[in-house]
């Protein structure tokens, strides 16, 4: 083997080492890169449950942020901007001072002598609501630095539920199963996990479950928009919007243009759905041109769906909750983006806890 042989095997042998190297470390870094992300999504899940626990009006658990300790563990704590590490400290600090002072006032008369009882517990609930202030005021401030932060990474904000694992978290930031990948508003965690039950319903037959909340979906779409309209008008227009496009449909041998479904019949049956039980709405003085409505099963192939027969409408259940469903990632996309009043509104939506980690009043 002469001396050119061995100097190019030796060449080569360098190359290929340096560039497992290369992809070894490429491939840590990418990994790292992703975990980042996983925890921010985590995090500001769990901060806007914790404003939600934190409001004025609510009782408080005892209050969370385990993905801030893990960006801190994992040495991620750094990269975030300056403002949003300063605030995260004063939230953190808000939150173990409102635990600490939860937990003295639970405990309730505990080694206190009964004439100094009463004056004590006022400091501790004075204590509490001094705290909880503090968290609420830096968990908004958290929830707007996000935005940009997500905005820059290109993160796509995860639709959490208890439980959720990183490789979930990687694959929403990754845009899921190959669809392509977008930016989602804040506050759009707290819509996916009402949208999500609905689609779970459908999943499981629970026809019902899935009807009564899929009717209510328009509500709080509405309320979280314009918390000041009555109840009837932001429904309809959020109807008209949202979902009325999808059944109006042209009819005839003059394909003249049909409106199936109206708002005001979409809220005549939420009420009278939703108070009585019923699918006839004559009673109802806000509907326009239903009387009552036939739901259906999905047949075992093909579907019925958007059938009239003078004032009666038939839909097929799981096409119409799938539309309201629809609606609502529409109008996340296309309102709650844009809206930082509305998206701070979702801060208050209810939360179904996990018991994984016990209960704490």
């Amino acid at each position: 083997m002469d001396l050119g042989s061995i100097v190019t095997g030796v060449v080569l042998t360098l190359i290929a080492s340096w560039f497992t190297v290369y992809l070894t470390q490429a491939k840590a870094q990418k990994e790292r890169k992703e975990e980042f992300r996983s925890l921010l999504i985590l995090l500001n899940w769990q901060v806007q449950k914790i404003a939600a626990q934190a409001a004025p009006t609510a009782c408080p658990l005892e209050l969370k942020m385990p993905a801030y300790g893990m960006l801190l563990d994992r040495g991620f704590f750094a990269r975030l901007p300056t403002q949003l590490r300063d605030h995260l400290l004063c939230l953190e600090i808000g939150i173990e001072g409102t635990n600490r002072a939860n937990a003295l006032l639970w405990r309730g008369s505990e080694g206190i002598a009964p004439q100094d009882r009463e004056t004590v517990l006022k400091l501790l609930r004075n204590e509490v609501e001094n705290n909880l202030i503090v968290v609420r005021t830096e968990a908004a401030s958290v929830l707007a630095a996000f935005g940009p932060l997500f905005k820059r990474l290109r993160v796509a904000d995860k639709a959490s539920t208890e439980g959720a694992s990183p490789t979930d978290a990687n694959d929403t930031a990754q845009g899921g199963t190959g669809d392509k990948q977008t930016e989602k508003p804040l506050g759009y965690v707290g819509m996916r996990q009402l949208t999500d039950a609905v689609r779970r319903g459908i999943e499981q037959q629970n026809w019902y479950a899935s009807l009564a909340l899929a009717l209510a979906l328009p509500d709080i779409c509405g309320f979280l928009e314009a918390p000041d309209v009555k109840s009837q008008p932001r429904y309809v227009a959020w109807c008209n919007r949202f979902l009325e496009p999808g059944y109006t449909h042209e009819v005839g041998a003059n394909h003249e243009k049909h409106t199936f479904l109206y708002g005001e019949d979409c809220y005549a049956l939420r009420c009278a759905f939703l108070h009585e039980g019923d699918d006839d709405v004559t009673r109802q003085k806000a509907r326009k041109a239903l009387d009552s409505f036939l739901f259906v099963e999905p047949p075992a192939t093909g579907r019925i769906h958007c059938n009239q027969s003078n004032g009666k409408l038939q839909l097929q259940v799981d096409i119409f909750c799938r539309d309201v469903c629809d609606g609502v990632d529409q109008w996340t996309e296309d309102v709650l983006a844009s809206d930082r009043e509305a998206q701070a509104r979702t801060a208050h939506l209810l939360v179904i806890h996990s018991l994984a980690q016990g209960l704490s009043f």
